[in-house]
């Protein structure tokens, strides 16, 4: 009984942390993907302005 009852409670608190993990993955991924899109956007920029 003991044992099982431990067992759950890491899962419990497993389950916790991974949606935790995946909450700032998400939120981190969204950010890298924002930094990707202003580096694209400044060289972008750059090689219009060097080009014309």
């Amino acid at each position: 009984m003991n044992v099982s009852t431990n067992f759950y409670e890491a899962v419990r608190v497993a389950n916790k942390i991974a949606k935790q993990q995946m909450h700032a993955l998400r939120f981190h991924a969204h950010h890298v993907v924002a930094l990707l899109f202003r580096m694209v956007h400044a060289l972008t920029s750059q090689t219009s302005h060097i080009k014309g």
